[in-house]
């Protein structure tokens, strides 16, 4: 399975809030004029365009804090052959902190614990380094072959949009 992580919230408006006003000025938009304040998806399903076309793609495991819009976004993204899944409770992809009730809280907790993992373990990911939880799957994703040191072994990862380089997770 594939794995993307669509990050819609408080990153965009601030760290990550560059590389949104880049993506849409490469489009021809400006700040003032840009349809949204995100990445759509469509620029996350092209960096698995080839594996669409080539017919190998078939599941796509999409980790986001806003299902509504991504939803309208699948319907619109003309690939109807590949099912898309999200975690299944709506209420558990918020942002973490956006809810100060216990139970709420621990329940978005375990969801996003499964869907690091499940973004961990893809065999492919899409996603970006604006946000912690990129930086954290890259950290997970790379692993030592035979143990050794200095021969760290990377899983396939894209960039949808943003630096392609990353900080440690956390900064």
């Amino acid at each position: 399975m594939l794995c993307f992580h669509v990050r819609r919230g408080d990153k965009l408006i601030a760290e990550a809030k560059y590389w949104v006003d880049e993506y849409w000025a490469k489009q021809g938009y400006n700040e003032t004029t840009q349809p949204s304040n995100y990445i759509p998806l469509s620029q996350y399903l092209k960096q698995v365009q080839k594996e669409e076309e080539a017919g190998v793609l078939t599941d796509v495991y999409i980790a986001t804090d806003d299902q509504d819009t991504i939803k309208q976004e699948i319907k619109l993204s003309g690939f109807s052959n590949v099912s898309f899944h999200m975690n299944p409770d709506a209420s558990s992809t918020v942002h973490l902190q956006s809810d100060m009730e216990c139970s709420k809280r621990y329940s978005r907790t375990i969801a996003a614990i499964a869907d690091l993992n499940l973004l961990s373990q893809s065999e492919i990911f899409v996603g970006e380094y604006n946000s912690n939880w990129g930086r954290l799957v890259h950290t997970a994703r790379t692993s030592f072959v035979d143990g050794m040191i200095g021969t760290a072994r990377q899983f396939d990862m894209r960039i949808a949009f943003g630096s392609e380089s990353r900080g440690i997770p956390g900064t």
